[in-house]
């Protein structure tokens, strides 16, 4: 029974006893001689015991809230009436407890405890005897952990995204013990809206080409992550490594063994795409009758089987292989033009080695339409000059071909022979056929015949590739295959 209860009624039992043996011998003159009547000793000894063991109180104050990293320190204070020492034991509530012994009640019991994590929890407190058997007493305090916003990350951490794709950004707030946070609000805020817009939920969208950086915010904690937009590739054959900037964005580059990972590394830092030609010189691949020769083809893109370019290609700085230049043209290979199903081998050649690069013929959509359906070519290359015709018709033809063999379309411009008497094409000029071809939304770039340091750096020929550019950077580029 409780220990209150039991020194009441053990002291009733003794004052029972007490008061009948008072009564006994008030009348031993005239009674008879009864039983001896045993004293108290036994329940005197237990009631002793009792008031030994004492009555014990404990509390540990009232509930309160932590605001993390701050540490919860426990207070807690108790009484006996009994002497010490006290052993004592804390359960924080996160499944960790403390234990140790007091000597002396006046001073109470003083603790601390680091939380890792925020919510609540529920602190008991536990005071006893040492000696075991005795009393004890208990006491609870709900505790509330509030952690604030220490750090975020943002994923994607960074990227190369192209106009008009979409992208799920996530932010995840951490507290100060770096602890995953639970209902926060996010703010999101794309810093170049005309670049890249992004909504309340993370929902980014690519608008044109440039930079942007993209804010997440939760309580006083901010992180930026920079991505890159980019529209369709622009830029002109053999575009030096010194050169490729803006206003610039793509190149198509005939390679070498040894240049080729210098090339790629400058063109991912600056976000180009990238067209490679990996068999550098028609002479390297020709017969002796100048015919082309499938077999020396494949010793040429062998030369670059140990260099490991996949990553360009996963990533999209490579977006495709320019197989073989002008193959339909006859007057380049001794008379006899290049068998679409030599073409075709040369483009399952390439899969082979690199199966997710595009591949592409250096022949227009009108003249690889005639070899349709190809498995393993990809895209054809349609160039226009002054001696096609008009614009807009040629460029509604070709797109059409390519569509029809299955094929999709690299275009380009013949800068240095654009006119009727192979003359180069005036700024002007290069502007207005740049910016159509640049618009047309089945291409997967635009290239110019050919990158020249000093037409280039006229002040108008700058300004005519800059309104290319605009355009170019404005839409989303499609990639080299067919829809």
């Amino acid at each position: 029974m409780p220990s209150r209860v039991r020194v009441l009624a053990i002291l009733a039992a003794a004052a029972g006893t007490l008061a009948l043996a008072a009564n006994c011998n008030a009348d031993r003159s005239t009674r008879p001689a009864a039983p001896a009547v045993p004293a108290a000793p036994a329940a005197l000894a237990e009631l002793a015991e009792l008031a030994a063991a004492g009555s014990m109180t404990a509390s540990v104050g009232s509930d309160t809230t932590v605001d993390m990293p701050d540490a919860y320190t426990l207070h807690a204070s108790f009484t006996d009436t009994a002497s010490g020492p006290w052993s004592y034991t804390i359960s924080w509530g996160d499944a960790t407890t403390s234990a140790g012994t007091a000597t002396d009640s006046t001073l109470g019991v003083t603790a601390t405890h680091s939380y890792m994590r925020e919510g609540t929890d529920t602190v008991v407190f536990t005071i006893m005897t040492s000696s075991g058997g005795g009393s004890s007493a208990s006491d609870t305090a709900r505790i509330t952990l509030v952690d604030h916003v220490a750090q975020i990350t943002v994923s994607p951490m960074s990227g190369t995204f192209d106009v008009g794709a979409t992208v799920q950004f996530k932010a995840k707030p951490y507290g100060t013990t770096r602890n995953r946070l639970a209902n926060r609000t996010i703010v999101w805020k794309s810093n170049r809206p005309s670049v890249a817009t992004i909504d309340s939920g993370g929902l980014v969208t690519a608008r044109s080409a440039g930079t942007v950086k993209i804010t997440a915010s939760s309580e006083l904690e901010t992180k930026s992550v920079t991505i890159y937009v980019v529209g369709l590739p622009f830029g002109p054959f053999h575009l030096p490594d010194s050169a490729i900037a803006k206003p610039y964005s793509g190149l198509l580059r005939a390679a070498t063994p040894a240049t080729l990972l210098a090339t790629l590394k400058i063109a991912r830092k600056n976000h180009f795409r990238v067209v490679l030609k990996l068999a550098y010189d028609s002479k390297d691949y020709s017969s002796p009758d100048s015919t082309f020769s499938l077999d020396l083809w494949k010793q040429n893109i062998d030369a670059y089987r140990a260099i490991d370019i996949s990553s360009y290609i996963a990533d999209g700085t490579i977006i495709g292989h320019f197989l073989i230049d002008e193959p339909r043209d006859a007057t380049n290979w001794g008379g006899v033009p290049v068998s679409y199903a030599d073409i075709e081998a040369a483009a399952a050649y390439s899969k082979s080695i690199w199966p997710m690069m595009p591949t592409g013929a250096g022949s227009s959509a009108g003249e690889m339409e005639a070899g349709a359906p190809f498995a393993s070519l990809d895209f054809a290359f349609s160039q226009y000059r002054e001696k096609k015709g008009d614009l807009a018709t040629w460029l509604a033809g070709q797109t059409a071909a390519a569509r029809r063999a299955g094929l999709g379309i690299l275009l380009s411009i013949n800068l240095l022979d654009g006119n009727i008497d192979n003359s180069t094409y005036s700024p002007s000029q290069l502007a207005a056929v740049g910016t159509v071809l640049a618009a047309e939304p089945y291409a997967c770039g635009l290239t110019m015949w050919k990158y020249d340091s000093v037409q280039f750096a006229d002040a108008e020929v700058k300004l005519a590739l800059a309104s290319i550019a605009k355009v170019a950077n404005a839409r989303p580029p499609h990639r080299c295959g067919p829809d």
